[in-house]
């Protein structure tokens, strides 16, 4: 009479089984009762990254080939998904640096009547609700179409404005909205726009680095 197998005996069975099967993969599963695209399983895998890492790979990003911004693309003519990317890079660049009155001033006033959008489409619905109360303080009677009109609106905003707008900084600055890790998760859901921004590439960078600085050292 045959032994009973162990259950770690069993478990290498069932494993055996799986991978000597060669079906194709389906397009869809099904999870928790609902059904979800096999790039979202993948994604939900992803490695455990700290919020710095995070940063440090959308720095990385930004200054790539892999986005609009970075390939230094018109705001106009770029991809949604790339749209919502840029305005989000430049409104945290330029509030951060010097208020929403600078964001206005800048080249960035280009991306002011789709951010509130971008931050929606990212879950930051409160950084879109500050972005819109910057706009209407700003401009009560609605954006200028013209780009320069804007610089100019902006250049000379009355002490009462600049006052309002000082407030609203304040509370961009308290970052109701984790911006960083909903940006990143954005791209991390759209690697046919950004491409997997966990590839070895970017690791491999991060090794060079740390070898540079090793050599440097020793050199010393």
């Amino acid at each position: 009479m045959e032994e009973a197998k162990t259950a770690t005996e069993v478990e290498a069975i069932e494993v055996t089984l799986l991978r000597s099967r060669r079906e194709p993969e389906p397009a869809h599963h099904f999870a928790n009762g609902r059904k979800v695209r096999r790039s979202m399983l993948q994604f939900n895998c992803m490695p455990q990254l700290t919020p710095r890492e995070k940063n440090s790979i959308l720095i990385r990003l930004a200054g790539s080939y892999r986005t609009a911004y970075g390939r230094e693309e018109p705001f106009a003519k770029q991809t949604l998904p790339q749209k919502i990317f840029s305005a989000i890079w430049v409104l945290e660049a330029e509030v951060n640096n010097g208020g929403f009155s600078q964001y206005f001033f800048n080249s960035s006033r280009e991306t002011s009547p789709f951010v509130v959008e971008a931050c929606h489409a990212i879950g930051a619905r409160q950084a879109a609700a500050i972005c819109s109360r910057a706009i209407t303080c700003a401009f009560p009677n609605g954006i200028p179409g013209d780009l320069l009109q804007m610089r100019m609106a902006a250049a000379d905003f009355p002490d009462t404005v600049e006052q309002s707008l000082n407030e609203i900084d304040c509370e961009f600055y308290k970052y109701p909205d984790d911006l960083t890790e909903l940006l990143f998760s954005y791209v991390a859901a759209h690697p046919e726009e950004f491409g997997d921004p966990t590839q070895p590439e970017d690791l491999k960078k991060r090794v060079l680095k740390i070898e540079y600085v090793k050599d440097d050292q020793v050199g010393e």
